[in-house]
């Protein structure tokens, strides 16, 4: 069986700076929009507001064997708070878009994530990193917890440019208000960031980056080959089943007990979708097969808009043994 983990052509990652976007009234702001594409020799941008958009040109930047980064530094001039939209299109064809929020200064409160570590730890040939930090917000008497908020936790590989958003949890509401800890197991070096998209009451924040790297090379490769979702066309507040094989590319021997997690493309990022309540295991089984269950739209993405459809794939972090692994991707129309 051939596997690959070159995505098809197209934009596989877009990300905007700085976070938040903040004016004091109608002036100039600069932002910065940093792309990764695979197989795409053109890329333009516009943004737009109400009826008026500006062009957004883009520079290529540095490339490795499967990725190329661009980036543009733009100024829109006047702008005003409010939403708006960036369109990116490749080739004059594949367009993604990505929402953003420009904020009127004294509107909404600051909120900043402080204390944010990544601490990487081996159990056996698996590899856990544990994720920390808080989330906090600016009042009357300082900064204080912020509890009950959705925190996104966003990961780069060190030899790519695609982030990932690979995690989400909800911030304590006890003993440290704001505080929020999670777990991944990611299998490479790179670099980990959290997000907080902006509220009716509070302004986005992100955090510092921090970099892992690990003391373990894995050498052995793997294939997820065939990987499914279904239905097609699903419902937009639906399921969808997800359903593959984890195996070695040398032998085509079946990979049993390791997870495998489904992720989809929306707003300019990979997105991890979590398992229905009661869903299947992503484990393997003895045979490398998998399935399970997530949401067509997965309720942790905020603001999620109608697309019509979203690509999909599933996704093996690897360990100290085995290389990470990607699966073709799947696109699904969503009526």
């Amino acid at each position: 069986m051939k596997a690959t983990n070159v995505p098809r052509p197209g934009i596989q990652s877009i990300r905007i700076s700085p976070v938040p976007l903040v004016v004091t009234r109608e002036e100039d702001l600069d932002i910065t929009v940093d792309v990764a594409t695979t197989g795409v020799d053109s890329l333009t941008g516009l943004l737009v507001h109400e009826e008026s958009s500006h062009p957004v040109k883009f520079a290529k930047g540095s490339a490795t064997r499967e990725q190329q980064s661009w980036q543009a530094v733009h100024t829109i001039q006047r702008a005003r708070p409010g939403p708006w939209r960036l369109e990116v299109t490749a080739d004059a064809r594949l367009v993604e878009e990505v929402e953003l929020v420009i904020e009127q200064a004294g509107v909404k409160a600051v909120t900043r994530i402080e204390e944010f570590r990544v601490q990487s730890r081996r159990e056996e040939d698996e590899l856990i990193q544990t994720v920390t930090g808080r989330l906090v917000i600016e009042q009357a008497g300082g900064l204080v917890g912020y509890p009950g908020q959705l925190v996104s936790v966003f990961y780069h590989d060190a030899d790519g440019y695609v982030w990932e958003d690979i995690a989400r949890t909800t911030t304590s509401g006890e003993d440290v208000p704001g505080h929020f800890t999670l777990q991944t197991d990611v299998g490479r070096p790179g670099e980990f960031q959290a997000e907080f998209w902006t509220t009716d009451k509070a302004m986005a924040a992100r955090s510092r980056l921090r970099a892992i790297a690990f003391a373990c090379t894995p050498t052995i490769d793997t294939g997820i080959n065939p990987y499914n979702a279904a239905p097609e066309p699903a419902r937009r507040n639906g399921n969808l089943n997800h359903t593959g094989r984890l195996y070695l590319t040398a032998t085509g021997t079946d990979l049993p007990s390791k997870k495998v997690d489904a992720q989809f493309f929306y707003g300019g990022r990979w997105r991890t979708a979590h398992p229905v309540l009661g869903a299947d295991s992503t484990n393997t089984d003895g045979d490398g097969t998998f399935g399970f269950t997530t949401r067509v739209i997965d309720q942790g993405v905020i603001g999620a808009g109608r697309p019509r459809g979203l690509r999909w794939r599933s996704r093996y972090h690897g360990n100290c043994l085995y290389r990470p692994r990607y699966s073709e991707e799947d696109f699904v129309r969503i009526r």
